[in-house]
């Protein structure tokens, strides 16, 4: 038995956090343990939040109806996470955002961790003026 299946859930501290699952709460560089129970409870209200969220959300963009989130970089680079999309701007904004990576996937990797956060925000600056220019355009 290793050490991990004899860490006991942080959360309930009831049983063994033994299926190396751990919940990252916002602000934190690491998980802790949790047990299953724990677990599929934490998941399934962070899902309810989320879907209660997405339902009283206008999109970031146009002001639409929110289909979900559009937040990607705001984990990486710290942002608020509070950005939402409707159903075309969502698709936009992924078209954009994997057009972009693809053409320089081989060069951020190659990059040291400092410079890669650097162009995740550049990439991040680049897709929000995209996603403005692209909604005048077709709002026009």
């Amino acid at each position: 038995m290793d050490s991990l299946e004899r860490t006991f859930c942080s959360r309930c501290s009831k049983y063994v956090g033994k299926h190396h699952r751990e919940i990252v709460e916002p602000g934190e560089i690491a998980g802790r343990p949790v047990c299953e129970q724990c677990y599929e409870a934490e998941i399934l209200r962070i899902a309810e939040d989320e879907m209660a969220a997405v339902a009283l959300a206008s999109c970031s963009y146009c002001g639409k109806k929110a289909l979900g989130r559009v937040s990607t970089f705001d984990m990486i680079i710290g942002g608020p996470g509070d950005q939402f999309a409707c159903d075309s701007c969502q698709q936009e904004y992924h078209r954009f955002l994997l057009e972009y990576l693809d053409a320089m996937n081989a060069e951020l990797l190659e990059l040291d961790r400092a410079t890669q956060l650097e162009a995740v925000r550049q990439i991040y600056d680049e897709t929000e003026a995209h996603m403005q220019q692209w909604v005048r355009q077709r709002d026009n």
